[in-house]
């Protein structure tokens, strides 16, 4: 074989082992399957639940309110699924939203998946589809503040969509704490307020009169909550180019 032929074998070779590595491989194991991925150990063969088991422990550990069970989770990469799995056992009832970048996966994930019967968690692949989900349910949803999950391979294999999730879930996260904090300080206060000034709703002009006063012109509305005292300065940016109206 001419040293040419050789070369070209080689390098047939070479790309045949990084198709290999690309492509996802199952490893059994005594407790379940493993999954290695673009040569990282999604979940490892050896005992996969019980390192899932270590994800969600650290994942509950870092919720803000470990007061209540979790009724929502939202997760960053399914793999098999194991971490999934966990969580609807742990919290039975719990909704459970993923995020799952690698459609490449699917497939494996559809044919070895470990999650149990009626264990159906809610798959996105679209992005933007996910952060409709996450403000619509963390804000303004009924349950409470979630129990977030990153698979830890995940953050390797896709970088900017791993910061992407942190960013958003952890920009409403806070959105939701400033909500129920403002609840929590003022749903006594309202009540009385409401009740001390009700003889005024008659008195004082209703804002329906500024409709159509201002047609081409934002407006601000700003409220006496506690995150007025961050955002305050901002009010500065809109003098002059918005209608700032302030409810005492």
């Amino acid at each position: 074989m001419s040293e040419r032929q050789l070369d070209t074998l080689s390098g047939e070779m070479l790309l045949g082992q990084a198709a290999a590595a690309a492509e996802p491989r199952i490893l059994p194991g005594p407790s379940g399957p493993g999954l290695v991925f673009r040569g990282l150990s999604i979940h490892h063969h050896e005992d996969p639940l019980g390192e899932a088991r270590n994800w969600m422990g650290l994942a509950l550990s870092r919720r803000r309110r470990a007061d209540k069970p979790p009724k929502l989770a939202l997760v960053f990469g399914l793999g098999l699924g194991w971490h999934v799995r966990l969580l609807m056992e742990a919290f039975p009832g719990i909704s459970v939203a993923v995020f799952e970048p690698g459609k490449s996966l699917m497939g494996v994930y559809e044919k070895y998946n470990v999650l149990g019967p009626g264990q159906e968690p809610r798959i996105h692949h679209d992005f933007n589809e996910f952060e409709t989900i996450v403000a619509r349910e963390v804000v303004h949803g009924e349950a409470g503040l979630p129990v977030v999950l990153s698979v830890p391979a995940y953050a390797r294999l896709y970088p900017f969509e791993a910061s992407r999730f942190e960013e958003k879930v952890g920009m409403e996260i806070s959105r939701r704490e400033v909500i129920d904090k403002t609840r929590e300080i003022t749903s006594s206060a309202v009540m009385e307020n409401l009740s001390a000034n009700a003889g005024l709703a008659a008195i004082y002009p209703d804002l329906l009169i500024l409709r159509d006063r201002f047609p081409k012109r934002p407006a601000v509305i700003v409220g006496a909550g506690p995150s007025l005292a961050v955002n305050g300065r901002l009010l500065g940016e809109a003098s002059g180019r918005a209608v700032i109206i302030c409810a005492a």
